[in-house]
């Protein structure tokens, strides 16, 4: 459909209007030309001239109203300029509205707007349960209990058993002060941003356990799917969060958007961001395979498979390669930590080929190039069809024959010898070694969690191209690659937009930012248990924002940092379930999601997770491998991570001030101590409001702007001359009666009855009343009623008259003008309509008087010049004579006007 604007359809109704004003009064000329009479008044034929001369007409047939031969040459001049700045103004009348346009824009002050809570209609709004009241709750060193940091719990340890006694019970709530201590920040943040505790569990349940709580119920977190956004390739919203599945991120927001705003409006939010922070490093190892029937996970369907040396065995370095682990909260050194793990995984690789010896002498042979293929059994359970991401020990379950009883061998493959007894038990060491983090390690924040894993990237052929679906017969390479991830926490600014409807989709985010250095700086509390008897994997520290005049202690570690990177670490009983053990979302969520997302469960279709791998979902298949291809293996562990975040977690905290208490503290325990911004029931939050507006491109005014400018010259040379006395409404009413055809006739059809000036209403009573006819055969004008005053017709001698010379009608046989109706005269204008003893046109010398039609009485001397002076049978002076020039001579010598 053909888009038009405002100006463009103002144009059409211009150029329209111009149209009719052009097409009426020609066709209304030509109307009248149809219907007028022969035989009409003075008047009526002023009128009518008027209409003809002021049509186009005029100007297509040329007539003498038209003409610029033998015009006085300044009225030339200026008729041309009228003329031109008339065509100008009329082409303006077209174009100037086509550089109208109408635009939505941003108010340039901020406006106060309440902001009403918006639910979502998705999925994940009718999959998002009611909030719970029961509260957080937390259970430290599952499944064997020990007393959380500040916990009432009274434990009672034996050194001869792993797990310890509780004679009143276990006492999962969480201490008053842990929870004023890491939520104190947020007085010096915005009203948006969350706390710890402003985090839950999407989904939960409720749990009830005779020694935990003395016997009532607690909550749970649990993580059911409701969707994916992987897909959408954008940053929505969705309940309780902003997710940024371009980049890989969750920002946490219970929505309230602008109500009654039928634009929309703009305004930023600070929020607090959970956000993966991935980096992978290429093996330079590949498993080529050829297709040997229809794509599948299963055995039979590739043939020939080898493990190709791309220089990870033939170039490998010979020394350890070191990360930085010094100050892991402000450089986690990812990079060199997924470079460990690529090396540690080729140097066990080599070592199970044979390609080198770990000791003694290690390295002291290398047997192998690049190009190497080292044949893999082919019933492998290696998937060619979709994404894998798993552990460095699963090798052995994907395309090592030895050390898994699982795995069934083929016959006719003759396993390595593995003479250095390589076990999965080495690349378990792969792990622990990139996460820098033992079961052991303290509880404190310079553990940060970190998962590791081996992508099992998408299958491309030898020259680098990706297909969706390959011939049989192809020969394909999957790389290898090593990735390293950390989960941080920070705060960053939201632009919004909402464009006005009621709708949670219509809220868009326009960016996201770092904060500016205007803005207050975070300070993170993180628990250090380090003096306590806990370790990280069964106590990992709690966390939160706390104000700036919070000092450290031996149980409190204070970071002034734009981010926060989680501890904890990636443990056997670290994973997503849907049966949780306890409510502490924002401390094991992150924790659990990396887990499950490097140990395949989050690629395992059978589990209750999003089928990412692509083996359900083809369109998720072809993004994995368009990313793949594009070096962004990376951008493919975040994006996952963020999508399991929007099915676990959900954000609490909005501009609404509602419940201001922590649940399950029996509303002792404020969220926060203070915020700024909001208050009362009703939010009232600052945005830019936007409005319809009409704009104009002012290249469309160019010709506006000129037939303006001719316009005001036009109309400044006219005040002058109004100045100055040269021109005058008096002036201008005298020459319309003086130029009036009406007039002119009458004067000379019907002479004495009126004077040129005479006002219109007298005029047109008198003189212009009187019936004149023009038309066929010769057009010459003919009074059709007798004239008032015939003894007052001038005339003019003409050779051929009776008695030869000049003489007047009475010695003419035939009289110059029949007295009869009908009777037509050749008019010969006067050289002055007045008399020069007469006072000006419309001056107090003109004596009006009534005759018996009601007429005006013409002035005295106004007779004399149409022979006035006359007596009949005389002849009229020279003087008045000259005053007439000669009629034309008719061929028989006399002049016979009733013949016309």
């Amino acid at each position: 459909m053909i888009e038009i604007s405002v100006g463009q359809v103002s144009a059409v109704i211009a150029a329209v209007i111009t149209v009719l004003q052009l097409f009426l009064p020609t066709a209304l000329a030509l109307l009248i030309v149809g219907v007028l009479k022969d035989d009409m008044t003075a008047v009526s034929w002023s009128s009518i001239s008027a209409t003809l001369h002021g049509s186009h007409w005029a100007a297509l047939l040329r007539a003498d109203t038209a003409t610029s031969f033998n015009v006085q040459g300044s009225i030339r001049w200026l008729t041309h300029v009228g003329s031109l700045t008339l065509l100008i103004i009329f082409a303006a009348s077209i174009v100037t509205p086509i550089g109208l346009y109408d635009t939505v824009e941003p108010a340039s002050t901020l406006q106060d707007v309440s902001f009403p809570y918006i639910a979502d209609t998705g999925p994940f709004g009718f999959g998002t349960p009611a909030r719970s009241t029961l509260g957080f709750n937390h259970q430290c060193g599952i499944p064997y209990w020990t007393a959380c940091p500040g916990s009432d719990t009274i434990e009672v340890k034996s050194d001869e058993f792993l797990s310890s006694d509780f004679p009143y019970g276990y006492d999962s709530r969480i201490p008053s002060d842990k929870i004023e201590l890491f939520q104190s920040g947020l007085k010096e943040q915005m009203q948006t941003v969350s706390s710890f505790f402003d985090i839950q569990y999407r989904s939960h349940g409720k749990a009830q356990d005779p020694d935990v709580n003395n016997g009532s119920f607690y909550q749970t977190g649990s993580y059911r799917q409701l969707g994916t956004l992987v897909l959408d390739d954008k940053v929505e919203a969705v309940e309780g969060l902003v997710v940024d599945m371009i980049n890989g991120s969750v920002a946490f927001r219970n929505h309230t958007l602008p109500a009654n705003l039928a634009l929309g409006a703009t305004w930023s939010e600070d929020l607090l961001v959970m956000e993966p922070e991935t980096h992978c490093v290429d093996t330079n190892l590949t498993i080529d395979f050829t297709i040997s029937g229809l794509n599948g996970s299963l055995g039979g369907n590739i043939e020939n498979i080898v493990l190709t040396d791309r220089g990870g065995f033939a170039n490998i370095p010979h020394t350890f390669p070191e990360y930085d682990n010094s100050l892991p909260q402000i450089f986690v050194d990812l990079p060199n930590r997924a470079y460990q793990s690529a090396w540690l995984f080729n140097v066990l690789l080599a070592i199970y080929y044979n390609v080198t010896r770990p000791n003694p002498d290690k390295f002291a042979y290398l047997n192998s190039e690049v190009g190497k293929t080292f044949e893999l059994p082919e019933t492998t359970l290696l998937a060619t069809d979709e994404l894998a991401i798993a552990t460095y020990d699963d090798v052995f379950s994907t395309f090592l024959a030895n050390d898994n009883s699982s795995f069934t061998s083929d016959d006719s493959f003759d396993p390595w010898p593995n003479p250095f007894n390589i076990t999965s038990s080495n690349f378990t060491d792969i792990l622990t070694a990139c996460n820098g983090v033992s079961p052991a390690s303290k509880s404190n924040m310079s553990n940060v969690a970190v998962g590791c894993g081996l992508v099992y990237g998408i299958p491309r052929l030898p020259d680098g191209e990706v297909k969706l679906v390959y011939d049989p017969g192809s020969r394909l390479s999957m790389p290898l690659q090593s990735c390293a991830t950390a989960v941080k926490m920070s705060v960053k600014t939201y632009s919004f937009r909402f464009n006005g409807t009621s709708s949670l989709q219509s809220l868009h985010v326009d960016s996201i930012n770092e904060r500016s250095p205007d803005s207050p700086p975070t300070y993170w509390g993180i628990e250090n248990n380090s003096d306590l008897d806990l370790n990280i994997q069964d106590t990992p520290p709690l966390w939160g924002l706390v104000s700036s005049d919070t000092k450290e202690s031996p149980s409190l570690s204070v970071v002034k940092n734009p981010h926060l990177y989680l501890a904890g670490y990636l443990g056997s009983f670290a994973m997503l379930t849907s049966t949780g053990v306890d409510n502490m979302p924002g401390l094991t969520f992150p924790i659990d999601a990396l887990a499950s997302l490097y140990n395949g469960d989050a690629f395992d279709t059978y589990n209750s997770f999003g089928w990412y791998s692509g083996k359900s979902s083809f369109s998720m298949f072809a993004l994995w491998q368009k990313l793949a291809t594009r070096g962004e293996t990376a951008r493919i562990v975040n994006l996952i991570f963020a999508d399991l975040a929007a099915n676990g977690l959900v954000g609490t905290k909005s501009w609404l001030p509602s419940p201001n208490t922590i649940p399950g503290t029996d509303g002792k325990v404020q969220k926060r101590q203070s915020s700024s911004g909001g208050g009362g029931d009703t939010a009232q939050v600052p945005v830019v409001v936007y409005s319809r507006q009409i704009k104009y491109n002012w290249v469309y005014g160019v010709p506006a702007y000129i037939g303006i400018f001719f316009t005001a010259v036009i109309g400044l040379a006219t005040l002058i001359f109004l100045c100055l006395g040269r021109t005058s409404l008096s002036k201008m009413k005298a020459y319309l009666h003086a130029t009036s055809s009406g007039r002119i006739l009458a004067a000379f059809l019907y002479p004495g009855e009126s004077e040129p000036q005479a006002p219109t209403r007298s005029w047109v009573r008198g003189a212009g009343g009187k019936k004149i006819r023009i038309g066929k055969p010769n057009w010459i004008p003919h009074a059709t009623q007798p004239t008032l005053y015939p003894e007052k017709t001038s005339h003019t001698a003409y050779p051929g008259a009776q008695g030869g010379g000049l003489a007047g009608y009475e010695s003419d046989a035939d009289p110059l003008i029949d007295q009869k109706i009908g009777t037509a005269i050749q008019l010969t204008p006067l050289s002055s309509p007045m008399p020069p003893a007469q006072q000006g046109f419309g001056t107090t010398g003109v004596q009006e008087n009534k005759h018996e039609y009601g007429g005006y009485q013409p002035h005295q001397g106004y007779l004399a010049q149409f022979g006035g002076n006359h007596v009949a049978g005389q002849m009229p002076s020279p003087q008045v004579q000259t005053q007439f020039a000669p009629p034309p001579t008719h061929p028989s010598g006399r002049y016979h006007v009733n013949r016309f």
